[in-house]
């Protein structure tokens, strides 16, 4: 399936898989004809706040990374010329076929967007309409999303098929980022070995597979010996 949604509750780790993903990626649409383009969404963000305004937002980044200006686009700027309407906004599924036939020109196009929980319901909907409708028609397009498992069922609803990941961390990936923690203590000789040990054991049961959580608990620690 060309759709991939990775949910996990906040703080566990979804902006960094995101992140891992597009690193690995990336090297590769430097020696093939093959395209990465990422979205982080910000709830705080009052900008872009709109399906027409995302997915127009991927069409300029798209375009923008071309040497010459696809003639679908071309055409479609005339005709806005043609009527004399230079402010005429394009529609949403103006929009959507010009981005996937851009898109298309490539061997392979990878779309990320991080944090899609957080982009407005209503609009957030309609944006997944949106990329359905690509990854259908278009099928060398594929999609790569992270949200909170609230959304999980608008996913598999709109995104036929889609393929989902839950992201939580053990307790024992827990334990290992505390030890490579305690390894790179800049005063290891202020913590005695039965503090260090606490900590091994007393804040993997405290967390809920939440980094974030594990950080500050580590840096508490920490600064409670200063």
């Amino acid at each position: 399936n060309p759709t991939l949604f990775c949910y996990g509750d906040p703080g566990v780790g979804k902006t960094f898989i995101s992140s891992l993903v597009i690193d690995t990626l990336c090297p590769l649409a430097c020696r093939k004809n093959l395209r990465v383009f990422y979205l982080y969404c910000d709830y705080l963000n009052h900008k872009g706040r709109s399906a027409t305004d995302l997915v127009a937002g991927l069409l300029r980044k798209v375009v923008t990374g071309l040497d010459k200006t696809p003639e679908a686009v071309s055409q479609e700027f005339e005709n806005s010329k043609k009527h004399g309407d230079y402010q005429r906004r394009p529609l949403l599924r103006d929009l959507v076929n010009l981005l996937g036939t851009v898109l298309a020109s490539f061997d392979r196009a990878f779309i990320c967007i991080d944090a899609l929980d957080e982009f407005p319901v209503l609009q957030r909907l309609e944006l997944l309409c949106s990329l359905a409708m690509i990854v259908k028609r278009w099928p060398t397009i594929r999609l790569f999303l992270t949200g909170r498992p609230q959304i999980q069922r608008e996913i598999e609803l709109r995104l036929e098929g889609a393929q989902t990941m839950s992201t939580k961390s053990s307790v024992e990936e827990i334990k290992r980022y505390i030890t490579h923690r305690l390894d790179r203590d800049p005063n290891p000789d202020e913590m005695n070995p039965g503090l260090a040990e606490e900590i091994k054991t007393t804040i993997p049961q405290k967390v809920s597979g939440m980094y974030v959580e594990v950080r500050c608990y580590v840096t508490e620690k920490f600064n409670s010996l200063t």
